[in-house]
């Protein structure tokens, strides 16, 4: 067990001078010749005589030697020691889905040339076993296999943000991106790639697109079917929250279309019925409507593409009744009377959460994604384990643990030695 031991940072075995050093002082300190002064010479005389020819060498007091067992344990743990299983070598991929890893670049998108690089990693490595995520998703954050699902090579209906890589700075763990980020310890295959003009977003109708060197704004083609943002409806809506939705994509310039005839991926804001078909009178209010309605249980405040956050529920918090996210609006909503208080009130409020929920229609990007990428990179991850890593924590728990009972006893006897 001990002989598969390693240690993640062995450049603080460098502390192990520590306890070396109190050892050469407390030698020094005690091999020392105590001084007695008197102020009787013919008393020196008489104890000069009377002492014995040899006398018996001092030992190093007890607490020194508790000291000296505790920086050995305590530099032990900031080495870090970990248990590595060859046997049980595993790698942990991260990739990136946001939007510019889906520019087509020179024929190819730069998912593809990525995850092309990252296959001779792959094999570098010789993984017994390969993990991916795609994080900040929630549902398919894992796979196992040789390589990613089929629907990663595809642009997530969602834009998503880069991942937070620097949490998966650690050995086994390869990152798939376009720009080059430079990890300490993770590996990293990166597409690079030149500048891609295009669609970097949508207002009232007309696109606005960057041309490689300013921001433009262009009438859309009424003919073309990503003309402009699709806005889906639920066949199961209730009526009153649909016409407000009709209203609102008027007003805004985005195309209305069926959820069940419109595919997943196009539309850049879904309304969508969800939850158990039993339902119950439920008490709706907010920014000054209020309208009974007919409710399921509550909604689940995550989906596929990602945590949702609450907008309409119960007065006392228990139940969601409509949450959101980026591109879409879940209820769990079979019916709602006509709304109580400021007519413009109930208008306003849905138009307002249209408003912050309405993603960029597919294949738009940010001025930022659509930037020059730099150069392809290619690092190979460290062979650690994720096996290792977790094995880490553990030994370098006790390591630590030990440095303290060690110095707790280093102190016990230094406080005996100086009552006795």
């Amino acid at each position: 067990m001990l002989s598969g031991l390693e240690f993640a940072y062995p450049a603080a075995l460098a502390l192990l001078a520590l306890p070396v050093l109190v050892l050469w002082f407390a030698h020094r300190r005690a091999a020392r010749a105590e001084r007695d002064a008197t102020g009787t010479l013919e008393l020196w005389r008489q104890s000069a005589a009377e002492a014995p020819r040899s006398a018996r060498r001092k030992r190093l007091p007890p607490a020194i030697w508790w000291l000296t067992a505790a920086l050995v344990a305590g530099a032990l743990a900031s080495a870090g020691p970990r248990q590595r299983s060859a046997s049980d070598r595993s790698l942990l991929v991260v990739v990136d889905r946001s939007p510019s890893m889906y520019l087509d670049d020179r024929g190819a998108t730069r998912i593809e040339r990525a995850l092309a690089a990252a296959r001779v990693a792959v094999e570098r490595c010789d993984p017994a076993r390969v993990r991916w995520i795609a994080p900040p998703a929630t549902t398919d954050v894992q796979h196992h296999g040789a390589r990613p699902p089929d629907d990663w090579l595809r642009a997530p209906r969602v834009p998503r943000a880069a991942p937070e890589f620097s949490d998966y700075d650690r050995a086994g763990v390869l990152w798939i991106t376009d720009r080059d980020l430079e990890p300490r310890a993770a590996g990293i295959a990166a597409s690079g790639g030149v500048a891609v003009p295009g669609v970097i977003g949508w207002s009232a109708g007309r696109r606005i697109e960057w041309d490689g060197e300013r921001v433009v704004e262009r009438a859309s083609d009424p003919a073309s079917t990503d003309a402009a943002p699709v806005l889906a409806l639920d066949a199961r809506l209730p009526e009153r929250i649909a016409r407000v939705a009709r209203s609102w994509a008027s007003a805004r310039g985005v195309r209305v279309a069926s959820a069940a005839s419109e595919p997943a991926n196009v539309s850049a804001l879904a309304l969508r019925v969800v939850g158990e078909a039993r339902t119950s009178p439920c008490e709706l209010a907010r920014d000054g409507w209020s309208a009974r309605g007919l409710c399921a249980s509550g909604l689940a405040l995550a989906d596929v593409d990602g945590p949702l956050e609450p907008w309409l529920g119960s007065a006392d918090g228990r139940a969601v009744w409509v949450a959101h996210g980026l591109g879409r609006v879940h209820l769990a909503l079979s019916a709602i009377e006509a709304p109580r208080g400021d007519p413009a009130a109930w208008a306003v409020s849905w138009a307002t959460l249209f408003d912050a929920c309405l993603a960029p229609p597919p294949g738009s990007a940010s001025v930022m994604e659509r930037s020059a990428a730099g150069h392809p990179v290619l690092v190979a991850p460290d062979r650690g384990s994720s096996a290792g890593d977790a094995g880490g924590s553990a030994w370098t728990a006790l390591t630590a643990a030990t440095a303290l009972v060690l110095a707790l006893c280093a102190l016990l006897a230094s406080g005996t030695r100086a009552v006795g």
